[in-house]
């Protein structure tokens, strides 16, 4: 009530430089200081007080997913695609399991062991560059070789680009964009390009076998000079 009071009694008189000042509010004011003194002042937050934004992967409590840094853009991989990332693996009472930094795994394989699972969970709602902590109980991560489960430190590099840019389109040929560039200008058809091989060898084939003597054999890093679309 005396906040009312105060708000209901306040005066606006002009001045003489055009301003305004307000009078008499001491008058009008009775009982304002026991009021405040009863609410006490508003409850000040703290930096870095509010609740994290957590995230139960599986809805079950197994794992619980927690951003620690924000990423870029708009694209988040799906399973089949392939990224670059780094984690590392701790137990609950920080020891080291296991850790891998730029790492190129592609979604869905499998390859990363037993958290290969929660890994592909997490992943298909990242953002390349962000970085997340993931909370997992033994049923979702090293079983009970480490029986108290383990926290995963979640970081997704990058996202490749990866296209099939064959004649037949079966992926005789396959494009990954390992470095983004800057700019948008592309070779046309004649023009001069200077190329920087880093490392070319032969495939393994699907089916597991080494290649054919006949086929081209491993070169080492070099600078090729050529027209495009010359051959």
């Amino acid at each position: 009530d005396a906040l009312f009071d105060f708000v209901g009694a306040m005066a606006v008189v002009g001045t003489m430089g055009g301003g305004i000042e307000s009078a008499g509010l001491d008058d009008h004011l009775p009982g304002l200081d026991s009021a405040c003194s009863k609410f006490g002042p508003p409850p000040a937050v703290a930096p870095g007080s509010l609740p994290e934004e957590v995230v139960d992967l599986f809805g079950d409590g197994g794992v619980i997913k927690t951003p620690v840094r924000e990423g870029f853009g708009w694209r988040k991989p799906r399973l089949g695609d392939e990224v670059l990332l780094s984690w590392r693996s701790l137990t609950t009472d920080g020891a080291a399991i296991e850790e891998r930094l730029n790492d190129e795994y592609t979604l869905g394989s499998g390859s990363l062991g037993p958290l290969s699972g929660v890994c592909d969970r997490a992943l298909v709602s990242m953002k390349a560059g962000e970085e997340v902590s993931l909370r997992c109980s033994q049923e979702y991560s090293f079983g009970e070789v480490h029986a108290g489960g383990a926290i995963v430190s979640l970081t997704l590099d990058d996202i490749f680009e990866v296209r099939d840019i064959s004649f037949g389109r079966d992926k005789s040929i396959v494009k990954k964009v390992l470095k983004k560039s800057e700019g948008y200008r592309t070779p046309r058809e004649g023009a001069r390009v200077r190329l920087h091989v880093s490392v070319a060898e032969p495939a393994a084939l699907a089916d597991g076998g080494s290649p054919s003597s006949s086929a081209a054999a491993a070169v080492d890093a070099t600078v090729v000079e050529f027209g495009a679309c010359d051959g």
